[in-house]
């Protein structure tokens, strides 16, 4: 988004391809977008200066904001449900999840989010469900007063049948799309919670389930139909696969429709599908056991309601009693515990698996668990709650990649200015065992060269390519960086560096000497860890060329660096061997 209303030079992901676009345009941009348009337009007003920290930090504040839907969704709940809508917040607030997640311009938090609001309108809209059992099961041990209670009970389904939200059929039916757009896994999110929405018959008269998913389903049409029209529009006009201007007048519109339909159509969740259904493509992302989710992403994202949830489901698989349901209905903990259960299940089928993928269940969760999480007669998280979140956020909101947005700042500032000697610079610049870098915090803009720059006495702009090399291994990178350096020629007047960010962690394999040339380390952006380049705790390396950066000459905050930073190195000329 930042390319398309910034005008910044920006290596868009592989999803949003124009040749095979898999992820829908419309999210990003009524998130992301948004807040490059604010941005633009306080830079336009001279309010503000674009800087890498405004551009991280207004989409953020936009996916903040987004997020407290959340809050009130559980908020919702928790007053349809009568449950303790103080502890679920408060869980929910302070899990790392929410904290360094749903902060995030990701399309697994916005999946978060739409999941949220349709649990909430699937309860809201189907409460009378609920409501009526818990009035069912109340045992009252006089005959004659159990019987007054039905009379009454049958008295108050009929009232709260009819005042059950049924009109929020649509609101559900754009939500459903929207969600399934902006990543087609939200099926399996949304299965359990339709399921139930389509199977309740909403009316006084008797009906089998097949009648009342039909029913109900009929409702949901016309938000499908409208929603997939919008989404489909959007994405054609956006990838450039529609030309508007066809449909402009009747004429055009006859041509169109009996032509090129169906060719000049973009359907995002069709091509992800495709895409992800071919194994060979997600070998290029990573290969996982199956068993990933359940025993390693969903520990590491909710360890303490996972515990509660394992010893529930032992507890069930043993015949005795669970511990866990006394402050709710089985209806309801069946809801929430299928609404966890079937998503984390249908995901484990596929081979490419990360945490980020289950980041949504923590809803359903919270709904569940949040009460035996907090202490005691406190309105406060438990020990082992707040010592799991903190550890958490610090290592993934902190650590994990934590110098590489410090260091796209540091590098935008160097690209930007002039040089010393007024020399425009061809900056080559190098991602090494990195996630893929948001290359619009560069904030460059690709230069528009003339003939009249240099007779005008202009100075030429700097250029800058960059190149994402994730985790390739050393002789790859080696081999790509010999090849810039030798091959690649500036053309006059430009001078070519090349940089090279990197986990310090893997400065050993910048330490050794070359012939052609070497590694200068130019800064440090610390804290910074990668979890497939963890450090050595006591590494005993020698740097031949630079002694002062071997580990065993460095200070004590020297060796805090070297085990936790990001180096940005400096290609120079290596030794001359006769």
């Amino acid at each position: 988004m930042a390319g398309d209303i910034l005008g910044y030079k920006v290596q868009k992901p592989w999803e949003f391809n124009t040749s095979f676009p898999c992820r829908s345009a419309v999210l990003p941009y009524l998130t992301s977008g948004v807040a490059f348009k604010i941005l633009k337009f306080l830079n336009e007003q001279d309010v503000l200066n674009m800087t890498s920290a405004m551009l991280v930090t207004l989409p953020r504040l936009v996916m903040v904001f987004l997020s407290l839907t959340m809050d009130y969704s559980i908020y919702k709940m928790c007053k349809i449900l009568n449950f303790n809508s103080a502890a679920c917040l408060t869980i929910f607030a302070s899990s790392f999840v929410t904290l360094v997640f749903y902060t995030r311009t990701l399309s697994n938090s916005i999946e978060s989010v739409l999941f949220s609001i349709l649990l909430m309108l699937v309860i809201e809209t189907r409460k009378t469900y609920f409501t009526t059992e818990e009035k069912a099961s109340t045992k009252d041990s006089n005959e004659k007063i159990k019987k007054q209670r039905t009379e009454q009970i049958e008295d108050d389904d009929k009232t709260m049948v009819l005042n059950d939200s049924g009109g929020k059929s649509m609101q559900i039916a754009v939500v459903l799309i929207a969600g399934f757009f902006n990543r087609p896994t939200f099926a399996f999110f949304a299965l359990v919670p339709m399921l139930f929405w389509l199977s309740i018959n909403t009316s006084n008269s008797k009906s089998n389930i097949l009648t009342n998913i039909l029913s109900n389903g009929v409702q949901l049409l016309p938000g499908i139909f409208i929603s997939i029209i919008i989404f489909v529009v959007v994405d054609s006009r956006y990838y450039g696969s529609l030309d508007t201007s066809s449909i402009c007048c009747m004429h055009s519109l006859v041509d169109f429709l009996s032509t090129n339909f169906m060719q000049n159509l973009t359907i995002t969740p069709l091509n992800f599908l495709h895409y992800n259904l071919d194994s060979s493509n997600l070998e290029e992302h990573g290969i996982h056991p199956h068993i990933t989710h359940l025993v390693v992403n969903a520990p590491l994202l909710f360890l303490p309601l996972m515990v509660c949830f394992a010893s529930e489901v032992v507890a069930i698989f043993l015949g005795g009693e669970s511990g866990w349901g006394n402050n709710s209905l089985p209806a309801i903990r069946s809801f929430f515990q299928l609404s966890f259960f079937t998503p984390l299940l249908l995901l484990s089928f596929f081979p490419h698996q990360e945490s980020r993928f289950l980041i949504p269940l923590l809803v359903p969760l919270v709904m569940l668990y949040s009460g035996y999480v907090m202490s005691s007669n406190s309105l406060e998280p438990n020990m082992p709650w707040i010592v799991w979140n903190l550890l958490a956020c610090v290592i993934f909101g902190v650590l994990h990649q934590g110098g590489l947005i410090p260091c796209l700042g540091h590098l935008s500032h160097a690209v930007t200015k002039p040089d010393v000697d007024y020399h425009p610079v061809h900056y080559h610049i190098v991602f090494y065992h990195t996630y893929m870098p948001p290359e619009h915090l560069l904030a460059y803009k690709e230069p528009i060269f003339s003939e009249l720059n240099q007779a005008n006495g202009k100075r030429l702009p700097n250029i800058v390519t960059v190149y994402d090399l994730a985790g390739t291994d050393r002789m790859t990178m080696h081999n790509i960086v010999e090849k810039l350096y030798e091959e690649v020629e500036s053309y006059e007047p430009y001078i070519k560096e090349i940089l090279i960010a990197s986990p310090s962690s893997l400065d050993l394999q910048f330490c050794r000497t070359h012939i052609k040339f070497n590694f200068k380390l130019e800064k440090q952006f610390t804290p910074h860890i990668s979890t497939e380049d963890l450090p050595e705790l006591f590494p005993t390396y020698n740097c031949v060329n630079y002694p002062a950066r071997s580990y065993v000459n460095l200070s004590t905050m020297g060796k805090y660096r070297a085990l936790f930073s990001l180096n940005l190195y400096k290609v120079v000329p290596g030794a001359v061997v006769d």
